[in-house]
């Protein structure tokens, strides 16, 4: 098949001003026992609100101002796949497979920086709008794409993100908002990535292993409890991503919101008094 040239990189995209369909179908707590029920059921619900947030936010119509709608296209689009990665996350933690599970809270947690310095910073969520052609263009030039004549200086997301401006907005958003930070985000990565570290942990677990072999090599450190800080800390990322896009399109009144915020703060208060995610509990130290 012959390839098609000379196509127009994308530049003005999004998915709000859309004649959607209404939601239908719900959410279903994926199998397994790993991590407390109540747990699992709390980022299960917020998982499913997320969803129905994005796809209630399509219906908002699309805006005049660039800054707003550049504002509106990323949170929504951002918004979907941290409903995705967390759903990705529940998954794998509920089936045991708590080691891989890792890298979709490392997902979480930057896609909800994306979203709350969008937010903050509105003048730089319309930079990272218009980075779409950019990117779109190096790839097309990587496959053979003829592309119109572009502009060297622009960037692209990724690098548009490693400017010094932006350094210092997701700095101070990671900051005020309590989100993952880069060593935070190396560390859940290093499975992924067939980092050393992670290479050691697993040869420590398969010298150590019982009969089960899957569950060695998919467990992560301190049986009983690991879990649920994963479980713990993708629910607070997810739940502060749904309250952004809730407030971006005026959604915070529903009670839908205000319950799932209420449970995840009782939740907390329990945490603390029972000491229940504590990795020293004899120490007095915190998880």
């Amino acid at each position: 098949m012959e390839r098609k040239r000379g196509v127009t990189p994308p530049s003005a995209w999004g998915s709000t001003g859309a004649d959607v369909p209404d939601l239908a179908g719900g959410y279903t707590l994926p199998p397994g026992d790993n991590g407390d029920l109540d747990r699992r059921n709390l980022l299960a619900a917020i998982v499913a609100a997320l969803y129905s947030a994005v796809g209630s936010a399509q219906r908002a119509p699309k805006q005049a101002d660039e800054k707003t709608n550049a504002v509106h296209q990323l949170v929504v689009a951002t918004g979907a796949l941290v409903a995705s990665e967390a759903d990705s996350f529940l998954t794998l933690i509920s089936a045991g497979l708590g080691a891989p599970s890792q890298i979709h809270i490392r997902s979480i947690g930057e896609l909800t920086t994306r979203i709350i310095l969008c937010r903050e910073y509105r003048d730089l969520a319309l930079e990272l709008y218009k980075t779409s052609a950019p990117a779109w263009t190096k790839i097309a030039l990587k496959m053979g794409v003829t592309v119109p004549e572009i502009d060297r200086a622009e960037r692209d997301m990724r690098a548009l993100e490693m400017t010094q401006q932006f350094k210092i907005a997701r700095a101070d958003v990671i900051k005020r908002f309590h989100l993952p930070d880069d060593f935070q985000s190396s560390m859940l990565s290093k499975r992924s990535h067939g980092d050393v570290y992670a290479l050691v942990e697993v040869s420590n677990n398969l010298r150590n292993r019982e009969q089960d072999i899957r569950r060695a090599i998919n467990k992560v450190i301190l049986d009983g409890i690991a879990a649920n800080i994963l479980i713990h800390r993708a629910t607070s990322i997810t739940l502060a991503a749904l309250v952004q896009v809730a407030a971006e399109f005026g959604m915070t009144h529903e009670q839908t919101v205000k319950s799932l915020f209420a449970s995840y703060e009782q939740m907390q208060q329990r945490d603390k008094k029972t000491g229940a995610l504590n990795i020293f509990p004899d120490a007095g130290l915190g998880e």
